[in-house]
């Protein structure tokens, strides 16, 4: 197997991605024999995050090409299992609100062109990698520009959140059908994988709340 830079194992899985709590990867080699923090000899809870648990970070525009055209779920496992990790939380749907498996629901990611979510899920578990699932709730683009009824206003009627040409998200408010949108995504993810747990993100108004006609 062929050693992994950090910019390596980032492209497999798609550009954009980022990554937090893998800092040196690229140092790391496939004969490394442990940790440099030893695991704690613990019995976990039902539920309860493992001692190396990350965060892989998956908001990717629709307009990059080429997403997880180079994932080799090998390599993939074995760069997280040289670093330690032994939890992972991985992406169904990012802020652009595009999926990372065939969805009935929401879009999946135009350029994505095989069920990742599924081939992650299978690759961690077999390597004994606890896999909880990511997805956001009151930050989607897609949703945002389609369902402008589910946007969060202000006291002034203004969206909440970023204007054009401004980097940032534009806020929903679920008081909306977007609730039952966010809720058949999730039925659909815990119904069709093995997930670990979820990760549901975005949970919070600005200050003012929200003053749209729901």
């Amino acid at each position: 197997m062929r050693s992994l830079s950090r910019r390596t194992f980032v492209k497999s899985l798609g550009v954009g991605a980022g990554m937090v709590s893998l800092p040196g990867v690229g140092s790391l080699h496939a004969a490394a024999a442990a940790p440099d923090v030893p695991m704690p000899e613990t019995t976990l809870a039902e539920g309860e995050l493992r001692f190396r648990q990350v965060h892989l970070d998956f908001h990717t525009s629709p307009l990059i090409p080429g997403i997880g055209e180079d994932f080799r779920p090998e390599e993939f496992v074995a760069t997280l299992k040289d670093a330690g990790v032994n939890s992972v939380t991985i992406f169904s749907r990012g802020h652009h609100g595009m999926c990372y498996y065939p969805s009935k629901v929401a879009p999946m990611h135009p350029h994505l062109k095989f069920d990742l979510l599924g081939r992650m899920i299978e690759a961690l578990h077999q390597a004994g990698i606890r896999a909880p699932i990511y997805t956001t709730v009151m930050w989607d683009e897609y949703a945002a520009e389609h369902h402008a009824d589910w946007r969060a206003l202000d006291e002034h009627g203004c969206v909440d959140g970023a204007g054009p040409l401004q980097a940032g998200w534009r806020r929903l408010c679920p008081n909306t059908p977007l609730l039952d949108y966010v809720n058949a995504q999730i039925e659909e993810v815990a119904r069709d994988y093995e997930a670990d747990g979820f990760f549901i993100d975005i949970m919070h108004y600005s200050d003012f709340g929200c003053f749209c006609p729901y």
